[in-house]
């Protein structure tokens, strides 16, 4: 049925008075809503018409009922439905739903609802022959066999002043929701290209070595020497305090990397040596300089030690990680000197410099870790990452810290995550370990701004948490420019993507932190579940992509001996449909009981469900 026609049919419902609502509100005359069904074949995507009399812009809320009215499920947007959000009265709109993924079959009430107004159509759903791929799992709330630490909490991003993140006002409140409680951020760096874009001031990149001394990223210019670094008039802290400061401002402590060797302490003071930005202007941190091995590591931790005493000096600072990716190789095992121009020797007594300078100065009140290691499955054996970590002898090491990037979590991330604990718990089982950059393929393109990366997040952070990852930083926090297909999880203006919300997702689980032990899991090995409790709280994640053409996904959900005899239940949903409608990780149902919870849901598009049980 046509929404206009449907508009003009005697089957709506007398309007009720609106009081002002979110987004807006009436004249003194007032406002009024009413819903019209029609069930276009009696069934899938069903057209729920409404109209809003009076004036003023309303949120209006879309739910339906299978019995009678006795309980509410908020209706599922299918995709292509507008959003019902600051919705102008006087006007005639539609909302698509989706009755498949809803579940929906029979006789049924379809409900509108603005703030004060309420109006009701019935409605008749059929579904008939579907093919569904059935998912199953339970989760025993009386087991918690590991605990899950807020690994989702990282992110990385070195343009918060580069680009102006903070002139768009709505950007930090919204770095706050995802939320981003540990920003790692470089002393010095800035991003790879466009130089038009990334680059600082041409005296940053020049080949003129007088110049390259006064860059605003110098954050030391005194002399090789141990008298130098301990005078404080040699130190420049303009660009890093600007930089600490935007991410202070997002809610989030810095986590500190030094992968930038100032000039004057460089064993390289030759521009046109391992010059990667000659070759490739989008490298303009890259010549050779900021990428080389100290001259001498005891002044450079000196120097390091005292950037860190003016760090934690106004500002909480936990993690330290000296270096970036050290040991990147090509496909003929060349090294590639993006971030590192030394050799694994000179990286190792660079580290225990700093390590032993750190640890002598703050003790147990920051952890001291390396080195991003890049780690590729290609290079032989034994690795960068090998050699590191049997030749650090007594020094400390509080976190190991690798990176991984790649579009399919279920190949490349179980295996890199999985064989970075291996190595972790063969050299160094007390260090943390840590993903300070991970991400997909930074290539950027449309899978970044839909429920592709909302799906890929979830399946990594599922890794991360089994293989005992205990902080990671997911890349980039906002797109470069504002485009399509950016490598953010905001886009640019600030906005929500899809995937940005799946860290909300399971920042709710880090509130029930302990985990459940789950069986009945179909298909097994197959990453789509978590389960974590508290003493009052339950918290169940699922997640799964769309399922094939003309099957309709299907989940069996059971949680049993849960530490309460009865609960109210949440569930919230996100699909690219919801995000487009405006509702993010929306709230689909609530509803009370006691003992064990059982639940069957339908999902007919890629999918993250996240239930809550609280104590009732």
């Amino acid at each position: 049925m046509a929404v206009g026609a449907g508009m003009k049919r005697s089957a709506l419902l007398a309007a009720l008075a609106l009081v002002p609502a979110c987004g807006g509100g009436g004249d003194d005359d007032g406002a009024s809503a009413t819903i019209a069904v029609s069930t276009a074949g009696g069934g899938g995507n069903v057209t729920v018409a409404y109209a809003l009399a009076g004036s003023g812009s309303w949120d209006v809320e879309i739910d339906w009922s299978a019995d009678a009215g006795a309980t509410w499920t908020s209706a599922a947007p299918a995709n292509g439905c507008p959003t019902p959000k600051a919705r102008a009265a006087p006007g005639a709109y539609a909302f698509l739903w989706d009755t498949v993924a809803d579940g929906a079959a029979g006789a049924v009430l379809v409900r509108g609802r603005t703030s004060g107004s309420v109006s009701t159509a019935p409605a008749t759903i059929a579904n008939p022959g579907l093919v569904f791929l059935d998912r199953t799992a339970t989760a025993d709330a009386s087991t918690s066999p590991l605990t899950f630490p807020p690994v989702h909490r990282g992110h990385y991003d070195l343009s918060p002043t580069r680009l102006s993140f903070l002139d768009d006002p709505g950007f930090a409140p919204l770095v706050a929701q995802i939320p981003v409680k540990s920003w790692r951020i470089s002393v010095g760096r800035w991003e790879v290209g466009p130089v038009w874009l990334m680059a600082p001031e041409a005296a940053s990149y020049s080949l003129d070595p007088a110049q390259l001394a006064t860059g605003s990223r110098e954050f030391y210019r005194g002399p090789n020497s141990l008298a130098g670094a301990q005078d404080p008039a040699n130190y420049h802290f303009g660009y890093l305090d600007a930089a600490l400061s935007a991410v202070e401002a997002c809610g989030a402590e810095p986590y500190l990397c030094f992968d930038y060797m100032p000039f004057t302490l460089a064993l390289n003071q030759n521009p046109l040596i391992d010059n990667i930005h000659l070759s490739d202007p989008n490298f303009s941190f890259s010549n050779g300089i900021r990428t080389s091995p100290p001259a001498d590591p005891a002044v450079y931790a000196e120097v390091v030690k005292r950037v860190v005493l003016h760090v934690k000096a106004s500002r909480p600072l936990t993690y330290v990680e000296i270096g970036n990716e050290p040991d990147l190789l090509n496909g003929a095992l060349a090294p590639l000197k993006y971030f590192w121009t030394g050799t694994r020797a000179q990286f190792l007594a660079m580290y225990q410099a700093c390590a032993a300078a750190l640890d002598a100065q703050f003790g147990a009140t920051i952890k001291i870790g390396a080195a991003s290691f890049g780690w590729q499955p290609f290079e032989p054996a034994p690795t960068f990452a090998d050699d590191f970590l049997a030749g650090l002898g007594t020094s400390r090491l509080d976190f190991f810290s690798y990176h991984v990037y790649d579009d399919v979590p279920e190949t490349y991330f179980l295996e890199r995550t999985a064989a970075a604990k291996t190595l972790r718990d063969a050299r160094r089982p007390s260090a943390e370990l840590h993903c300070p950059e991970w991400g997909m393929t930074l290539d950027g393109g449309p899978e970044f701004d839909d429920m592709t990366a909302a799906l890929h997040h979830a399946k990594a952070l599922e890794y991360m948490l089994l293989f005992d990852v205990k902080l990671a930083h997911r890349a980039l926090v906002r797109d470069i420019v504002a485009a399509p297909g950016g490598l953010g999880l905001l886009a640019s203006p600030a906005r929500h993507k899809p995937a940005a919300y799946v860290f909300q997702a399971f920042e709710r689980l880090a509130a029930t932190p302990q985990g459940l032990a789950l069986s009945g899991v179909v298909p097994a090995a197959k990453p789509m579940i978590l389960a974590g409790k508290n003493p009052d709280a339950v918290t169940v994640l699922f997640f799964h992509e769309a399922p094939p053409p003309g099957q309709v996904g299907r989940l069996a959900l059971n949680v049993t001996n849960l530490p309460f005899a009865s609960w109210t239940a949440e569930r919230r949903v996100l699909t690219d449909a919801g995000v487009v409608n405006g509702d993010g990780l929306r709230v689909a149902s609530v509803r009370e009981g006691a003992g064990a919870f059982a639940e069957t849901i339908r999902f007919t598009d890629d999918t993250l469900i996240a239930w809550r049980l609280t104590r009732r």
